[in-house]
């Protein structure tokens, strides 16, 4: 059977990418020896590329093609077939899926981090030619990045008798938008509703993060944490948040000790939260809150027009071993109302919004910026940004006072040293 002549149209095309892990503490001997624990990996571009060319197929003697980009190969085999050829990784994959029997195809495969480089190639090549095979099904029998990261894991164990953790193809699947961050004050509890609607199915495929008021008491935090796990339809938030703005002294006593911070740690102990944050938009009021040692996550009003944070809060946080979300990234639309009278040419050219994304993600000390879209096309554009981009500096060694900034340009110009 001719699986693709050259000039043969294919039926679709599709691409799908999968990152690669860079961090991975805990994933080998939690997830394979031990097989309980908890993982922190993390998902980066360069990725693992795969796209499909899929053809129609009148044979019953089905054979497709698999183009190894990176080792310069590029080779037919009989689907069924007894037995792994060159790439049994790829070969394992393909025949796991069971592919429609009126289909055929070429699978061009690509990785810019080499095999055998540590950071779980393997499964992200797996993972996106899974995840590409996935396509062909009907809608209604895609699988979820939970299912598609298991088939990866499977093909490796029990099709090529591998020991092999999951926790890298757990990374590969569950790169991309998987951090939403709502609250109770939402809408009255509307927005929380509305997220529900999606959770009550894929739970699985996010970190989830709502918000509790601070100026109640013990059983109050407890009740909100109940609602909020109804309206959401799940058992357990992954963050758990007094939502702040910004705290007095007294405020910060009655969150420490008045209260609060018990029903949170209660709310710990039973497994309703995982872990326990704030959010602040006055930074340094906040800063009691890193040094009491009881928080693991802060979500920061931090950006290119309010900086305060990079002086003091960002490197608390950062020697607290703490998560930091960045609220407010594209200033909430602020700049860009004040550029429509300082400099309108600026928003002609339609880049504010990377510049605003660009200074966050070039900042070691920010984790997680979580971007509020509205439209579709938001979503595209910023995707394909953040995929894109790659920092050239580290804003947190950026001089921030004047001093240091003249210091730094007087050596740049060759000033102020000694002869």
């Amino acid at each position: 059977m001719r699986t693709d002549a050259p000039h043969e149209k294919p039926l679709r095309i599709i691409n799908s990418v999968a990152p690669i892990r860079i961090c991975d503490n805990g994933g080998w001997t939690d997830t394979w020896f031990a097989q309980h624990g908890k993982i922190f990996n993390i998902g980066v571009f360069p990725y693992a590329e795969v796209q499909l060319k899929v053809f129609a197929s009148t044979s019953r003697d089905r054979t497709v093609t698999i183009v190894a980009e990176n080792f310069g190969q590029s080779y037919s085999r009989h689907v069924g077939k007894a037995g792994w050829d060159h790439h049994p990784l790829l070969e394992a994959a393909i025949e796991r899926m069971r592919l429609p029997r009126d289909l055929s195809f070429r699978a061009t495969i690509f990785s810019e981090a080499p095999s055998g480089a540590s950071t779980g190639t393997s499964a992200a090549v797996s993972v996106a030619l899974i995840g590409a095979l996935d396509r062909l099904a009907s809608p209604s029998q895609h699988m979820t990045p939970l299912e598609v990261a298991r088939t990866a894991h499977a093909v490796e164990t029990e099709m090529l008798h591998l020991q092999c953790g999951i926790q890298d193809q757990l990374c590969s699947a569950f790169g991309g938008i998987n951090y939403i961050d709502t609250a109770a004050g939402y809408g009255d509890g509307h927005s929380e509703t509305l997220i529900g609607r999606v959770m009550r199915t894929r739970r699985d495929e996010c970190y989830l993060a709502t918000k509790v008021a601070y100026n109640v008491d013990k059983a109050a935090v407890i009740r909100s944490c109940e609602d909020s796990l109804r309206r959401l339809q799940t058992d357990h938030i992954d963050i758990f948040q007094f939502h702040g703005g910004r705290f007095t002294a007294g405020e910060i006593e009655h969150i420490l000790h008045g209260g609060p911070m018990e029903g949170m740690l209660e709310l710990k102990r039973r497994g309703l939260i995982r872990h326990i944050g704030f959010t602040v938009e006055e930074p340094w009021t906040a800063l009691p809150l890193i040094a009491s040692g009881q928080f693991e996550t802060a979500q920061v009003c931090y950006n290119l027009i309010r900086q305060s944070a990079g002086y003091h809060l960002l490197d608390a946080a950062h020697d607290a071993c703490m998560g930091v979300c960045c609220m407010r990234p594209l200033t909430s639309g602020i700049f860009q109302r004040q550029l429509e009278t300082l400099a309108p040419q600026w928003l002609e050219k339609d880049d504010v919004n990377r510049v605003l994304m660009a200074f966050l993600l070039s900042d070691s000390r920010v984790h997680m910026i979580p971007v509020g879209m509205r439209w579709e096309r938001e979503v595209r554009e910023n995707i394909a940004f953040v995929e894109s981009f790659v920092p050239t500096a580290d804003m947190a060694a950026v001089p921030r006072m004047t001093q240091h900034v003249y210091e730094t340009d007087d050596a740049r110009h060759g000033m102020g040293t000694k002869k």
